[in-house]
């Protein structure tokens, strides 16, 4: 029996996939020290997702973006508290990638929903080559998304803002009543992840643009 050899196109294969993700020599090498190289080449691979958008932030205020809103979308007054809290971080003038996942294709399904908003699910989704969205990444995905299915809801892995007592995320949905809409979803320990549940992300490395 013959033994499987790598090759060099396999190996320039990884090295782009690598490069393209923007990890770096330290890391990958560490995965073949640490014995989980495996691991390492799952992470490189591209994860199916259910909606890809590209953003384009021009930094407004949150008046201008509540204005933006409210015309064509509901926007929920425990969503408009979340906006107004200093929690609320406005982004930089950038285009941004948000990928939507299901939770069993990141691989956090059972996971309780403040591990997974948290450092541990950060830390989670770099193998991926994601990261954790801005708050305000969205309003400007509720705009984007105008063709929203009927009860499809998509939460926003961003750090959490408290209003009224909770620590929320923003939600995006699509209900009968009301249409197209912007909500916050308060976040509880004890709540399992559902496999199905659509989870927003940003694609590492946005392009910025000038100001």
């Amino acid at each position: 029996m013959s033994k499987e050899l790598v090759t060099t196109k396999q190996t320039d294969s990884v090295q782009h996939m690598a490069n393209a993700k923007g990890v770096g020599r330290v890391r990958f090498q560490k995965a073949l020290d640490d014995g989980r190289f495996s691991r390492f080449l799952d992470g490189l691979k591209e994860l199916e997702y259910v909606h890809e958008f590209r953003i384009h932030k021009d930094g407004v205020d949150v008046p201008a973006l509540i204005g933006r809103l409210r015309p064509t979308y509901f926007v929920s007054e425990y969503a408009e508290a979340m906006m107004g809290n200093q929690e609320f971080l406005i982004g930089p003038k950038e285009d941004a990638v948000i990928r939507v996942y299901t939770c069993a294709s990141l691989g956090v399904a059972g996971w309780s929903e403040t591990d997974f908003l948290g450092p541990k699910g950060y830390e989670h989704v770099k193998q991926f080559g994601l990261g954790k969205c801005m708050p305000d990444d969205a309003q400007y995905v509720r705009i984007a998304h105008s063709k929203q299915e009927l009860n499809e809801w998509i939460r926003f892995a961003h750090d959490p803002i408290s209003a009224v007592g909770y620590s929320s995320v923003f939600l995006v949905g699509h209900v009968s009543v009301g249409g197209l809409c912007v909500f916050g979803d308060g976040l509880h320990s004890l709540y399992g992840l559902l496999p199905g549940r659509l989870v927003a992300l940003r694609l590492a490395s946005p392009v910025r643009n000038p100001a």
